[in-house]
């Protein structure tokens, strides 16, 4: 059967990357017309479901996989060390595992700048933005992934009625992407209470993220979270 051999210690990279950069992406011309299926084997001609935006190491679609087979899951990621240990660990994960994880896939772009030419018009049931970049200084927050101009690409994206979800340990982060959405036209806050009671999805997220695993480890409990539905 073979051995898991691939290590984060490999692919080690810069906790922090700017997505002003102008950096080389290969970027698709026509979302309606994206070839998915050599990123995610079983797509067929369906559409993406779920897509974690800055998927860091992909442990979060990795587990999602397995849980919610029926579902289609792209994770994007800026960093090229860290999108081809993604990658590199799906294909291991495929190989270990026959007929699995075949309904996820991984690519590297910047998800700032390129979202609507990956996915067309009211496509994507869900948006995951786990423990973003928080670019602390001032003078750096314009390079932060939630800004109204991004939510209504995501908006672009998303069904009606779908759902951006946003999970992080930085308080002040926190306060910053919810003032975006208040201040957004489209989206509306789901009351945590219903979201906690009603959401299969929220245990994964808030559990089974590479930074929750780490924060676990470190015995750090504090997570900030909320759920904006597309109206």
């Amino acid at each position: 059967m073979g051995h898991f051999v691939t290590s984060k210690r490999d692919f080690r990279a810069r906790a922090h990357s700017n997505p002003l950069n102008d950096a080389e992406f290969l970027v698709p011309e026509d979302p309606c017309s994206v070839d998915w299926s050599p990123f995610i084997p079983d797509i067929g001609t369906r559409s993406i479901d779920f897509v974690d935006l800055g998927c860091g190491y992909g442990g979060l679609l990795c587990e999602l996989s397995t849980a919610f087979p029926e579902k289609y899951m792209l994770g994007m990621e800026i960093r090229d060390r860290v999108a081809s240990y993604c990658v590199t660990k799906l294909e291991e994960l495929r190989r270990l595992n026959n007929g699995k994880y075949r309904n996820i896939g991984f690519i590297r772009t910047n998800c700032m700048k390129f979202l609507p030419f990956y996915f067309p018009r009211s496509s994507v049931e869900k948006f995951f933005i786990c423990f973003p970049d928080p670019h602390f200084k001032k003078k750096k927050h314009r390079q932060r992934l939630v800004s109204l101009r991004f939510l209504s690409e995501a908006a672009y994206c998303l069904q009606p009625g779908g759902m951006i979800y946003i999970v992080t340990d930085v308080e002040e982060l926190f306060h910053w992407m919810n003032h975006q959405f208040a201040q957004h036209p489209l989206f509306l806050k789901k009351e945590q209470h219903v979201v906690m009671q009603q959401d299969v999805l929220l245990p994964y997220l808030l559990n089974h993220t590479d930074e929750a695993q780490r924060m676990k480890r470190r015995g750090q409990e504090t997570q900030y979270w909320n759920v904006f539905q597309r109206k």
